[in-house]
């Protein structure tokens, strides 16, 4: 199967499409103009199988089984409402989410050899990193990127529990006199009762037993490794962001060799020299990769475990400025 991903308007795409109805090929063609109804996508440490259809109902492409060629433009996907009902900052952050979620699935069809026309490079890419830390060895809690009410569902009764978060950044915004900042929740029954049938893509995880957090920062081959321990009456917050600050411990942690050299190798693979990883460790002492974030989150890191980051950076920087031309 073929996949040509392209806008209305672009006449090369169609002298294509005249060829391939010559060969007898069987192809599809998704337009910018053209917003998607249906998609799922299953990412975890066994299987990443990306579903997406024009209309509900309509035939399933399944993207691991298709060639797709990006001749220009980009998959947007469809809000199940009028956007002039709502505020611009609601607009541009489902706009972020849909371009994120295209992105990361160019990123991932790249890897997978079945991309021609590679115009993407992301390296802040939530899901395309969550693929890089599962090809390069690590856990990761199991997730769905869906719009269908039918396939969360089925998801979700193969997990204890799920959070929801978004697919690119936390949205914070200003809208009108309020302040407004999202978290990342529990997805708890009520939750999924409330959702329509059909709805915008969103990002859903299993719920990972958590005992602490860790966040390793690493600049120029070295790496400092934080532990974040919360008060265990506040265990059930999934999001550290929304813990009381006072309630939780930050100290100095060892990692194991092995997830040193699948932190390194992920690096690699994006060219990155500074980046910070996030983890999970659950009760049974094992690591689950959360996120990365290519600036380096650093949250006081060299004060609160009395690392000399700054002092290590600073040194490297007036030494690569004063090296041999």
């Amino acid at each position: 199967m073929i996949l040509i991903i392209s806008e209305n308007t672009d006449n090369f795409s169609l002298a294509t499409e005249n060829w391939l109805n010559k060969y007898g090929v069987k192809y599809f063609r998704i337009n910018s103009e053209g917003p998607i109804e249906f998609l799922t996508w299953v990412l975890t440490n066994t299987s990443c199988e990306i579903l997406l259809a024009n209309k509900i109902g309509s035939d399933i492409l399944i993207l691991s089984k298709t060639t797709v060629w990006h001749r220009r433009g980009r998959i947007n996907f469809a809000l199940n409402f009028n956007p002039m009902v709502l505020a611009k900052e609601y607009v541009e952050f489902l706009n972020n989410e849909s371009a994120h979620l295209f992105n990361a699935m160019m990123l991932v069809l790249k890897e997978e050899n079945h991309l021609i026309g590679t115009h993407v490079s992301q390296k802040d890419n939530r899901l395309y990193n969550q693929y890089l830390a599962i090809k390069y060895g690590f856990k990761t809690p199991a997730s769905i990127i869906t719009s269908s009410k039918k396939r969360l569902i089925e998801f979700k009764s193969k997990y204890k529990d799920l959070v929801v978060k978004p697919i690119s950044n936390v949205f914070m915004r200003t809208v009108g006199t309020d302040h407004l900042r999202g978290e990342i929740k529990v997805f708890n029954q009520q939750y999924t009762d409330e959702l329509p049938n059909d709805f915008f893509p969103m990002l859903f995880q299993e719920k990972i037993d958590r005992d602490f957090e860790v966040r390793v920062f690493c600049f120029n081959n070295g790496l400092y490794a934080m532990a974040v321990i919360p008060n265990r009456t506040q265990n059930d917050i999934v999001d550290v962001r929304e813990i009381n600050q006072k309630s939780i411990r930050q100290v100095p942690i060892g990692i194991p060799s092995e997830i040193k050299n699948k932190i390194i190798k992920i690096l690699n693979a994006l060219q990155l020299d500074t980046a910070s990883f996030d983890f999970i460790v659950d009760t049974k002492g094992d690591f689950y990769f959360l996120e990365l974030n290519p600036y380096g989150m650093l949250n006081n890191m060299d004060i609160d475990c009395n690392f000399p980051i700054a002092k290590n950076v600073a040194k490297f920087l007036i030494q690569y400025d004063t090296r041999e031309n």
